[in-house]
């Protein structure tokens, strides 16, 4: 009988009071901006500052993950969105040997449905050392690792790439390279103006450099005019590599075509070493994303399930040690509403502060990784872009989260009686 009001709220049941003059919980249950209960929850989150910051760490890191995971993939998909406003072209073909230029282009305007076609010529190449042998390829897919020189039409209808230093090809006839990023990045050194030594069929050939463009998702790459490049190999009229656009874009139409070009070229023996619709190549970009995103989701979702089930036992600590409390609350008119409104408040405060926590941390993850990421890949980093898809779609699972996960503690609160709790010890 001689326990005050005052004394029976602030019990702790069966642990001694760790922190319970907490500043910052004194700070926010002073407000009354949300009311009474949120005030009263306020104060009862911060009792327990280990199980808050246990419960808070793992909520964090797994939404900070799951942010992270969608923000590099947004930010993945606006630079592949480049491809689109860096290359024109439909189709690609690659012949095995080099053919008659004029032939083959009459063998592929057999196909109707055709818009523009060029005839590109290619080659793998290496810088020109003192070593006594070229590395040309370095992967066995012949595509990651390698260096190419194309000699293409100047002007050109089918890629557009942004000029980093210098200028675009203008004589195409001059001996005159532009290098893409990657190319810079096997001998950084390079400046606009060098003169430069590349083989073609183990044969030096000199060039100057006149500029140095972003090439995204391609390997190291030469650009030259097609006339400079068939002065250097002896073949004028020679080509293997075919770009056109399709009058129907439709992915369905251009894989068709495909098949029909193909079947053309084969019919007059023209051996075929690939052919690739650029919405084929777009999407196997797209999927070297999709392997690493689904791995960060699924361990972010992970993390904020374990996370969930921690703040359940949290919020179930929280109840036992507070049995008393709240049978003085009953006592003193406290309905079992508003008993359950108070442990779910609870739980909703601390979902909502792991927000405050996961935001900024998923920044400085999602530029981290995308600097790593584009730079490991392409030698151009990944801007840092936030998903508002992915911030919506966080904010709705960790608020309906932090609701399922003190349903049972709520619950388990409204059913304590009076006589009970107050007999708690």
């Amino acid at each position: 009988g001689r326990i005050s009001v005052r004394k029976a709220m602030d019990n702790f049941g069966v642990s001694a009071p760790n922190g319970a003059k907490d500043s910052l919980a004194v700070k926010l249950t002073r407000s009354r901006i949300f009311g009474e209960t949120f005030a009263l929850s306020v104060r009862n989150v911060f009792r327990r500052r280990s199980r808050l910051l246990l419960s808070l760490g793992l909520l964090s890191a797994g939404g900070a993950m799951f942010l992270t995971a969608l923000n590099v993939s947004s930010a993945w998909d606006a630079n592949l969105e480049k491809i689109r406003q860096q290359r024109f072209y439909d189709l690609d073909i690659r012949l095995h040997q080099s053919a008659d230029r004029n032939a083959v282009l009459e063998r592929v305007r057999s196909v109707s449905g055709i818009n523009t076609l060029e005839a590109w010529r290619y080659s793998s190449t290496s810088f020109v050392t003192d070593r006594p042998y070229d590395i040309v390829q370095t992967y066995p897919d012949k595509g990651h690792g390698s260096f190419l020189i194309i000699g293409l039409p100047v002007p050109t209808q089918m890629i557009n790439l942004p000029i980093q230093q210098g200028t675009w090809l203008r004589d195409p006839g001059a001996k005159d390279v532009v290098l893409n990023h990657m190319a810079i990045a096997l001998s950084p050194s390079l400046r606009v103006g060098d003169s430069i030594s590349l083989s073609i069929d183990q044969t030096p050939t000199r060039w100057r450099i006149v500029g140095i463009a972003e090439d995204l998702y391609s390997p190291a790459t030469a650009y030259v005019g097609l006339p400079a490049f068939a002065a250097s190999c002896n073949d004028q009229d020679g080509v293997n590599m075919l770009r056109m656009t399709m009058t129907d874009k439709n992915p369905d139409a251009v894989a068709q075509k495909s098949r029909m070009i193909e079947d053309a070229l084969n019919s007059r023996n023209f051996s075929i070493l690939q052919s690739i619709p650029a919405s084929l190549f777009r999407n196997a970009i797209g999927e070297h994303m999709g392997v690493l995103v689904n791995s960060l989701i699924a361990m972010a979702i992970l993390m904020a399930i374990v996370g969930m089930l921690g703040l359940t036992s949290t919020m179930s600590m929280n109840i036992m040690e507070r049995t008393r409390e709240l049978g003085v609350m009953r006592a003193l008119g406290a309905t079992p509403r508003v008993i359950r409104r108070l442990v779910l408040t609870e739980g909703l405060v601390i979902g909502v502060m792991s927000l405050g926590f996961a935001l900024p941390l998923s920044f400085v993850m999602s530029s981290s990784l995308g600097q790593w990421l584009g730079t490991m890949a392409f030698r151009s980093p990944l801007s840092l872009t936030v998903s508002i898809f992915a911030l919506v779609m966080w904010t709705t699972l960790i608020v309906v989260g932090s609701i399922v996960s003190t349903l049972y503690p709520a619950r388990r609160a409204t059913r304590i009686t009076t006589r009970e709790a107050l007999a708690y010890e």
